[in-house]
């Protein structure tokens, strides 16, 4: 007899943290995607998690960083996203992060 999962309650988080990039450096589209694409790649593969450039993709000092998370926990979405987050400051100097958000679904 097969068991129905999606009858049973169950507990899941999707997080979001949106970042606003500015690099002061990037002087062409070229320039920015050498600096924004390392740093999703890195991202990905540091905190196992969603990373794209989601707007402002054709302006050349500028950038909108989302970055996702799904889990059983919710809790456990807002800590990875703001660990991100605080690793972005933390290692990436040459960008500056003006704004930023998290939002737990």
């Amino acid at each position: 007899m097969k068991t129905n999962l999606f009858n049973q309650s169950i507990s899941i988080g999707v997080g979001l943290l949106t970042t606003y990039f500015h690099i002061p450096e990037s002087h062409s589209l070229k320039e920015k995607r050498s600096v924004v694409k390392p740093i999703l790649t890195h991202i990905q593969n540091e905190f196992k998690i969603s990373a794209a450039e989601i707007g402002l993709q054709d302006n050349w000092q500028e950038s909108l960083i989302g970055f996702s998370v799904v889990s059983s926990e919710p809790s456990h979405c807002e800590s990875v996203l703001q660990n991100v987050y605080q690793y972005v400051m933390t290692h990436y100097h040459h960008i500056i992060v003006s704004d930023h958000h998290i939002e737990i679904l």
